[in-house]
């Protein structure tokens, strides 16, 4: 059993690796694809082998587990019997097995060719580019490896430029939250609603912090432009594979009605109006600041709702 799992996975860790090298291409996507077909397959037909190790009981277990031949492979049966009360029956064991390839599976596949695909701008002195220029146009995964690049240095500055664009949308979000009814509205939990209007304050208030780390390590306006088209795409890419990956375990939610009214709704939402796609675009503006977008009444009110003499969270105030 051993020997066989160490082959399987061997194969598939080869087509893994083949297929993020280039996720563009079909020839490597069809190898992955078949490999996993042939996995779920095997996989299916020894399903029965941990259900029947976890229905032992304790004793007979531990008996066999002293085993020293069992040593190699002994936390692994240990873990399936933890899981144990989580396992389902056997004909349902191996529906779950069978539909991965078309589901969670599908899911990452298209997660991972979604976010290979983003591409960002970075200095080619950061990069010790021979292309020559100004900047050099690098993939996702290139560009966030600037966070662990042997220059401190280098990893300050893109680590800067990342959180500052980062902190730019939480804000952002965070003040949509505190200023729009509707937004409040979505949230049906009061508990759940008045932590998450906590937060937000805590996002606002802090909104500069980092776009001023940033200005003083750097202050390049063209990396912080790229740092928040960059952040700005792999947060749509995630956004968008998460969203189909929620709607495939919800069979509901294909109901053509209910789907229609959804996408419907979807385009009123109070997290897409046109001032909040501006005031994302804005951070790209030279001349930006946090500041310009003032939120210190807004800030008071929410202040005085939340941990005043009356407020919804002061109970929740230590002293």
């Amino acid at each position: 059993m051993a020997d066989l799992h160490e082959a399987q996975g061997r194969a598939g860790y080869y087509a893994m690796l083949r297929f993020s090298e280039d996720t563009s291409d079909p020839e490597r996507g069809a190898l992955m694809m078949k490999v996993q077909e042939r996995s779920t397959s095997l996989a299916t037909r020894l399903v029965f082998f941990e259900l029947e190790w976890a229905e032992l009981d304790d004793d007979r277990a531990e008996a066999l587990l002293s085993d020293p031949g069992l040593d190699f492979c002994a936390h692994h049966l240990r873990s399936v019997r933890r899981y144990r009360e989580h396992l389902l029956s056997e004909p349902e064991e191996k529906l779950l097995t069978e539909k991965s390839v078309s589901g969670a599976g599908a899911w990452v596949r298209l997660f991972d060719e979604l976010t290979s695909a983003i591409q960002a701008e970075l200095p080619s002195t950061i990069l010790e580019s021979e292309e020559g220029g100004d900047s050099t146009t690098v993939g996702l995964e290139q560009a966030l490896s600037m966070l662990q690049h042997p220059d401190r240095e280098v990893r300050r500055t893109a680590a800067e430029a990342v959180t500052a664009a980062l902190e730019h949308y939480t804000a952002t979000l965070a003040e949509v939250l505190l200023g729009d009814d509707a937004a409040r509205a979505e949230l049906d939990d009061d508990e759940i609603k008045a932590i998450l209007l906590w937060h937000a304050v805590e996002e606002s208030e802090h909104k500069a912090v980092a776009f001023d780390v940033f200005q003083a390590v750097s202050g390049d306006p063209k990396l912080r432009a790229r740092a928040m088209n960059m952040i700005t795409v792999g947060f749509l890419a995630t956004s968008i594979a998460f969203t189909f990956a929620s709607l495939a375990k919800d069979r509901a939610a294909w109901n053509p009605v209910r789907l229609g009214r959804s996408l419907a709704r979807l385009r009123h939402s109070p997290w897409l109006t046109r001032e909040v796609r501006h005031r994302i675009r804005d951070y790209n503006r030279p001349d930006f600041h946090p500041s310009d977008h003032d939120a210190t009444e807004l800030l008071e009110v929410w202040r005085e709702r939340l941990f005043g003499d009356d407020g919804a969270l002061v109970d929740r105030l230590a002293g």
